[in-house]
């Protein structure tokens, strides 16, 4: 075969493939899941050994992500999930928290040098009116430690 056709079948299957992945995605997301249940095993010795072949590539990828902004995003999530924090409106206090400047309680200028000037979500304990993890103040690291 001439290397054109050659190409023109590759991509022809690589559509067809994507069409009926498109067309059965629920599906075929099952059977994934219940291939990695049945067969842990397997699946953690496959990513072992891509790890240590590609260990370089897998931290660039890693690296990447951590510092766009999903990775920030989420990282964030999780961390105040972690924390027993309230996610309900976790939108509208992440976009708080990227904003503010200033400290609620002490107006110091917020920046990201550890501990005193660095960014911390407050939430409040739990009370009577209110749940665990509502969301308070967004402080520096200094009223964090000695003011809350």
């Amino acid at each position: 075969m001439s290397s054109r056709v050659e190409s023109n079948r590759k991509s022809y299957i690589k559509s067809r493939n994507r069409l009926y992945y498109l067309k059965n995605h629920e599906k075929i997301r099952k059977q994934q899941i219940l291939w990695q249940k049945n067969n842990r095993d397997k699946l953690y010795q496959y990513q072992r050994t891509y790890y240590l072949k590609h260990k370089d590539k897998v931290k660039e990828i890693a690296k990447k992500w951590r510092y766009s902004a999903k990775g920030k995003k989420s990282t964030m999530r999780y961390c105040w999930k972690s924390k027993g924090n309230s996610l309900e409106n976790f939108d509208e206090n992440y976009n708080r928290y990227l904003t503010t400047t200033q400290c609620d309680l002490c107006s110091r200028v917020l920046t990201n040098s550890w501990p005193s000037d660095k960014k911390v979500l407050f939430c409040r304990t739990q009370t009577v009116l209110n749940k665990v993890g509502d969301f308070k103040n967004i402080v520096c690291g200094h009223c964090y430690h000695y003011k809350c």
